[in-house]
């Protein structure tokens, strides 16, 4: 029996008719098929970084929080003891009976006359009776006040010059004893943040003062150079909270800042 006979289609050629389905049908399948693809990574990676800049600004948000706290514990203790001067108590026994104020004022307490004058202290007297330049100049400006209102000084050099202190001056009235407290912002900043940063977290963490000085710094390699300078360091001096996205040799950076009130 024989085969019936081929009967091509008139008008059309066939390897044509492939390269015309394979140019209309496949390669957009294709160029869509890797839209999606490539476009659901950025997304992905938009996401991801979102979602890194809201946790950095939420951790920089708890330990300027924490910081905070901890600076209003301590105005609140040297307020007391301003009070309990104005009563009429001795300094004297007021700071012996006030040893448990000691690990929050870790370069001691002392108190002054309405005038000025040195009258008791604990700790180092050296710091009080004896002090560097730029620790009398401060001092001195926080004594001629002499407000009621707990006052912070700015970062004072220690006299081992290895760290900085910052002083917190109140009296209950302008005819009271003043009383001062000392201590370390950065065993503060030490003893507030290693509950909230892992020794081994990537990434650098920083408090600095208004004027520049870095008084805590958890990081490795150099210091951080012109502080002031750095992303988000106004901001947060202004009391503003943010995460800012800066580029750099290794990539893409997250700064997340906080002001500490």
């Amino acid at each position: 029996m024989s085969k019936p006979p081929h009967l091509p289609l008139p008008g059309i050629r066939w390897r044509g008719l492939t390269l015309q389905l394979f140019a209309w049908v496949v390669l957009p399948l294709i160029a869509l098929l890797l839209l999606v693809t490539f476009g659901s990574l950025a997304l992905h990676q938009r996401a991801m970084r979102t979602l890194v800049g809201e946790r950095d600004e939420r951790a920089a948000r708890t330990a300027a929080s924490a910081l905070t706290e901890q600076l209003n514990h301590r105005t609140a203790a040297i307020r007391s003891l301003a009070l309990r001067a104005a009563d009429g108590h001795s300094p004297s026994h007021i700071l012996l009976s006030s040893n448990f104020l000691l690990p929050d004022f870790d370069a001691g307490l002392a108190f002054f006359s309405p005038e000025g004058d040195f009258l008791t202290s604990t700790g180092d007297d050296v710091l009080w009776i004896n002090p560097t330049e730029a620790f009398r100049i401060e001092l001195n400006e926080m004594l001629a006040v002499g407000d009621a209102d707990p006052r912070f000084s700015s970062a004072i050099p220690s006299p081992a010059g290895s760290k900085q202190i910052v002083l917190v001056s109140a009296a209950a009235h302008s005819g009271a004893p003043i009383v001062v407290g000392a201590f370390y912002p950065s065993t503060l900043a030490e003893r507030t943040l290693a509950s909230l940063f892992k020794a081994g977290d990537q990434g650098i963490i920083c408090v600095i003062a208004s004027d520049g000085q870095v008084l805590f710094s958890i990081r490795e390699g150099a210091p951080l150079a012109e502080p002031l300078s750095h992303p988000g360091v106004s901001e947060a001096l202004r009391g503003e909270s943010g995460a800012i996205y800066t580029p750099a040799e290794d990539g893409e950076h997250v700064v997340a800042y906080s002001g500490v009130a």
